[in-house]
């Protein structure tokens, strides 16, 4: 089995939705049931990688990788499943606005743990990972790329920023390589990251993505129906595990290696549509496609 990351920066506003809700958010975006965390499930990821790959790739090469369609199950004896595994895309960085810079990438340990853990599951092994022992923090505290230590405001909050450029840099080398578009991007991390503690994190993703009103106006101008939509910003950063096997087709012998290989050619121009909204500009993303091949030790 052959394994990689599909790093996605958005671009424009992105919403996954996760149907209609009975809060004041009307139509909220996708979210891990325990943490809380914005995502995009495996299930939307599949069919924006699909979508794409039906404009890119042959009818037959669609289907060996993500699955027969209905009509063309309907004709093959027993079917068969796609070569391709798409897990749900997870937040790495979440912008959110700042008095200093206009705003900040944020994450915290536990999602910084997670993205190890996920690097070690699919055996993509990266030089000078960060050491988690050295990024633990509480409270309304943070830590920065700087030599100094000061008072950074996000949102509403005044949070206690301390500069140790030793203890960031091993992370700030690791996440230059979800985003290869941009040859400034470790300065902008440098300048711009921000490591908060588990719990504020929590607060910040759940309560300072953007909502947007829409309506509807008749033709005297009044309000038909009036909504609210939630989104998550441009700049944020998420990555999705991909793990391709052997084409399972009877009678095909591509392996794991053409699956990969073709979902590479599929980003020769590495933009990504996903969510709703598209007539509108939203769920644009820049891809960056990381396996061992690309930047493993």
């Amino acid at each position: 089995m052959n394994t990689a990351i599909l790093a996605l920066m958005t671009h424009t506003p992105l919403h996954a939705g996760s149907g209609q809700d009975m809060g004041v958010i009307d139509l909220p975006i996708q979210r891990e049931k325990i943490t809380a965390w914005p995502c995009v499930y495996g299930s939307s990821m599949k069919g924006a990688l699909r979508c794409h790959a039906e404009t890119k790739l042959d009818s037959e090469s669609v289907q060996l990788i993500y699955g027969p369609d209905t009509e063309a199950a309907n004709k093959e004896k027993g079917g068969y499943a796609g070569a391709l595994n798409v897990g749900d895309a997870r937040l790495l960085l979440f912008p959110v606005r700042s008095l200093q810079g206009t705003f900040r990438w944020l994450c915290c340990p536990a999602n910084i743990e997670r993205l190890l853990r996920d690097l070690d599951y699919l055996d993509l092994k990266f030089d000078n990972v960060p050491n988690l022992s050295q990024l633990q923090i509480k409270g309304l505290n943070a830590k920065h790329y700087s030599d100094k230590a000061e008072t950074i405001y996000l949102e509403e909050y005044a949070f206690s920023a301390t500069g140790d450029k030793k203890e960031l840099k091993n992370l700030i080398e690791l996440l230059t390589k979800f985003v290869n578009n941009r040859t400034d991007f470790q300065q902008q991390l440098e300048e711009k990251l921000l490591l908060i503690s588990d719990t504020q994190f929590k607060y910040l993703v759940q309560h300072a993505t953007p909502v947007q009103a829409h309506n509807v106006l008749d033709e005297q101008k009044a309000s038909q129906n009036l909504w609210y939509e939630e989104s998550l910003a441009p700049e944020t950063l998420l990555y999705a595990p991909l793990q391709a096997s052997d084409v399972r087709k009877k009678d095909n012998d591509n392996k794991a290696d053409w699956v990969l290989g073709q979902v590479q050619d599929m980003f020769e121009r590495p933009w990504l549509q996903i969510g709703g909204n598209e007539t509108v500009g939203m769920g644009w993303c820049y891809v960056s496609l990381l396996s061992q091949a690309q930047g493993g030790a």
